[in-house]
């Protein structure tokens, strides 16, 4: 793929790539025009999303669209790819759903959001974050002047009034779906 000028996108859906084959991808990107990539199902751990935020953290990284989802990053895989954002101007899609991330990862991205002028749509379902890490990422994204979309679930166990996130995010956006397990509105 790193002498390949002409394709763009490519999905790996449940090809238990691992971190091995995450790390591979990283160095292709180096070099490729690809501008979308999907790696969902892969058993990508911490080790193959700090290859992959290597890459993104590259001057010319042409990929504007990350899928990562139910691949377990943890907080330190989050944390790794959030601080690539810095540096990283193409990036306009990062999925992230259900990739073991809790309140460390989050607060990177929220340090991050505002300062990144490309991206408009983190999708972070299925994490089970906690109110705090919530109103972080609502605070941030209120602040960004790119993000559109932030995809959160509103189940927290009773934890959180799903009124008032539907409430917070109303104040700035104009909604039209607001999706969980339970009607909010």
């Amino acid at each position: 793929m790193g002498r390949n000028q002409t394709l763009t996108s490519l999905w790996l859906f449940g090809n238990d790539s691992s971190d091995e084959g995450a790390a591979h991808l990283a160095a292709a990107l180096r070099s490729c025009r690809l501008t979308s990539l999907g790696l969902e199902m892969n058993e990508i751990h911490t080790t193959g999303a700090e290859a992959l935020a290597y890459a993104l953290s590259l001057e010319h990284c042409p990929l504007s669209l990350l899928r990562l989802q139910h691949n377990p990053l943890g907080d330190g895989g989050v944390t790794a790819l959030a601080r690539a954002l810095y540096n990283n101007r193409s990036l306009t899609k990062l999925q992230l759903r259900d990739t073991g991330v809790s309140a460390v990862g989050c607060a990177e991205l929220a340090k991050v959001i505002p300062q990144h002028k490309a991206l408009h749509d983190i999708g972070l379902e299925q994490n089970e974050l906690p109110p705090t890490v919530t109103d972080s990422l609502l605070r941030a994204m209120r602040v960004s002047s790119s993000l559109a979309t932030l995809s959160l679930d509103l189940q927290h166990g009773g934890e959180y009034s799903k009124q008032q996130t539907a409430d917070e995010l109303m104040k700035k956006y104009t909604i039209s779906k607001l999706a969980g397990k339970k009607k909010i509105l």
